[in-house]
């Protein structure tokens, strides 16, 4: 759907722009109220925002069910802001030394290539897969 942005207010005052982590209440035109859902996404028509179904993520594995390991075919519950979606991790990329992480040369920064699974208070890179809806399995 086009619409038209026709103002945006930051703390009840009327702005020309806002930047990264600002609250704002965005002002359109060319669709009704009812018809805005949580997670719509207001992009350039001449530079839409693409989808995608897959992305590598930087995670710090905090509490996994008992005797439960971390590993490529992990099956999870993704939040990221108002969507809530099934998703996959598909491979474990490196596994991050954060002892040495906080070391300012990235040459030095200890990681374990490839690791086959982690535990409980690792950091991991991984590549996540969020399932769509004509990839999700239909119960009739």
């Amino acid at each position: 759907t086009h619409v038209k942005v026709t103002g945006i207010n930051l703390d009840e005052k009327k702005v020309r722009r806002a930047g990264p982590n600002e609250n704002v209440r965005v002002k359109v035109s060319g669709i009704e109220e009812e018809d805005i859902m949580a997670g719509f996404v207001l992009s350039s028509v001449a530079n839409p925002i693409g989808a995608f179904t897959e992305f590598n993520a930087q995670l710090q594995i905090l509490e996994l069910l008992d005797n439960a390991i971390f590993t490529a075919g992990y099956k999870a519950v993704l939040h990221i802001h108002s969507v809530v979606e099934e998703c996959e991790i598909v491979d474990l990329i490196e596994e991050i030394d954060m002892k040495k992480a906080k070391v300012t040369d990235p040459k030095k920064k200890k990681t374990k290539r490839k690791p086959l699974f982690v535990k409980n208070g690792a950091v991991v890179v991984c590549r996540v897969q969020v399932y769509t809806f004509k990839t999700s399995l239909v119960i009739s």
